[in-house]
């Protein structure tokens, strides 16, 4: 009897522990339900931040969530994206990686992987690229912006055929805007070309899309990607105003709009059409070898300079490009060479004494340069006067010589000159600054912003300003700031260091 009262006793014990088990099981659930809850909560404010462009603030949070929640997938994918736009490639690596390894899944897995194949395709890694990008299904949300970011890729190694089919066929997905914008921009540039009349068609489209199912939001969290939108280079109006010109004018034009996007086959190709009794085709042969150099080939553009100059002596503008090779490349003798020619050729242009300033400077004559600069100036045609005050004062400001005298009154001739000019402004309030006079410092930038609120020196100066004037909450506003418009620059490590520097 004994026995039996001790096996029920046994058996009760058992059931109430194994009750409690469940209860705690289930307490434990609930808990973590909740407690998930609040990191995703935690995880869109953060998203609100990136999305706001407040980087600095957003890998605070994004690292907050990671430190507290240390197998929160999406917290580390976050962070990784973050890190991708302020150009700490290393950093972002290891984010992602430590996503990845936790099990990260759905749209966030989708997000890292277009992410990490932007940042291998930024460095050359290619292949590496598309690997990452082969993760996202045609089932996702994001996979036209897939197949916008392998375009520009193949952009990048000079495919322009493979590009424009891949630029065609995202056209067929429902893209967001500003991504459908930059397809038809791309599809003009490309074919532009060839085919002026198609590369019209296509800017039209811009503004007229032809099918308007191509045309849509894509879910909220795609906003998540708007940091990896390339930029429209050339930009559709720079493109369309070229599209207008004369057919013999086109092909120097759209070589020169190629040349500065660094579309080098693109741009060679225009140069060379130009037909030989063309007025500018010895200059266009010049930029032609000029942009051979440019894309790689050093050896076989510059001899191609050195025969136009040999050829054509009387030739100005080969002689220059040819000259910038040598300074690029440090060749002092050759460069100064053909900078005497072009002296004898053009003695009072302003742009021969900037070429002179440039030859000094690499030289590390520095007074010589400032003299060179100062010449340009006053040879400067009256309309041009700004121009070039302001060449002087940067030059000034860039390498500290006689700041406070000569650089300050050149910088205050350039905002005389150009007093609606962002960029003389914010060359007076560097001045001013490094000068110790932080209430015209703080002048002078509020200006700059004022003509233009992207200018990341003025926000970095502005900031400074204000901190040695005491107004440390609008010394950190501005630091902030500026470590947010040009998160992948110097300017954010610089305003990062004084955030610290100044416990701000």
């Amino acid at each position: 009897m004994k026995s039996t009262h001790t096996n029920v006793r046994w058996i009760q014990f058992i059931l109430h522990i194994v009750t409690l088990s469940l209860f705690l099981i289930v307490l434990w659930q609930s808990t973590r339900f909740v407690f998930q809850d609040d990191v995703r909560d935690d995880l869109r404010r953060g998203d609100t931040l990136f999305t706001m462009k407040r980087y600095h603030e957003a890998l605070t949070a994004y690292h907050e969530i990671t430190y507290q929640t240390p197998d929160f997938a999406p917290g580390f994918a976050r962070r990784g994206m973050v890190e991708v736009v302020r150009g700490e490639h290393d950093a972002s690596a290891k984010s992602f990686a430590q996503a990845i390894h936790l099990g990260i899944t759905g749209i966030d897995h989708d997000i890292a992987r277009l992410y990490q194949g932007h940042v291998s395709s930024m460095i050359g890694r290619h292949s590496e690229a598309a690997s990452f990008w082969r993760t996202i299904n045609e089932q996702s949300e994001i996979y036209p912006l897939r197949r916008m970011l392998e375009a520009e890729s193949l952009l990048r190694v000079q495919d322009y055929a493979s590009a424009e089919i891949i630029y065609r066929d995202t056209l067929q997905h429902p893209l967001p805007e500003e991504w459908r914008v930059l397809v038809h921009g791309r599809l003009a540039t490309l074919r532009a070309s060839s085919d002026p009349i198609s590369a019209i068609q296509e800017l039209q489209y811009i503004d007229n899309p032809p099918d308007i199912r191509g045309v849509a939001r894509l879910p909220s969290f795609a906003t998540l990607t708007t940091p990896l939108l390339p930029q429209a280079e050339p930009t559709p109006q720079q493109l369309a105003a070229v599209l207008r010109t004369n057919s013999e004018e086109r092909p120097q034009l759209l070589g020169q709009l190629y040349l500065d996007a660094g579309f080098f086959a693109l741009a060679e190709a225009q140069f060379i059409r130009i037909n030989p009794t063309n007025p500018n085709a010895l200059s266009a042969a010049a930029y032609a070898a000029y942009t051979r150099w440019l894309a790689g080939d050093q050896q076989g553009g510059r001899t191609r300079l050195e025969t136009l100059v040999e050829q054509h002596p009387e030739e100005p503008r080969a002689r220059a490009l040819l000259a910038l090779t040598y300074i690029a490349q440090n060749d002092a003798p050759n460069a100064h060479t053909q900078l005497t020619i072009i002296r004898s050729m053009a003695p009072r242009a302003p742009d021969t004494h900037l070429a002179w300033g440039q030859w000094y400077a690499a030289q590390r004559d520095y007074l010589a340069a400032t003299a060179a600069y100062r010449q340009a100036l006053e040879d400067a045609p009256l309309d041009q006067q700004g121009k070039y005050a302001l060449a002087l004062a940067r030059f000034h400001a860039d390498t500290t010589i006689e700041l406070c005298d000569n650089g300050q009154l050149a910088a205050e001739e350039a905002v005389r000159l150009s007093p609606d000019t962002g960029a003389a402004w914010t060359t007076l309030a560097i001045t001013r600054f490094r000068c110790e006079d932080y209430v015209g410092a703080q002048n002078a930038a509020t200006r700059a912003l004022e003509l233009n609120p992207n200018d990341v020196e003025a926000t970095y100066y502005l900031g400074r300003a204000l901190a040695l004037l005491g107004d440390r909450d609008g010394a950190r506003m501005a630091l902030i700031s500026a470590a947010d418009m040009a998160p992948a620059s110097s300017w954010r490590e610089r305003a990062e260091t004084q955030l610290t520097t100044l416990g701000l």
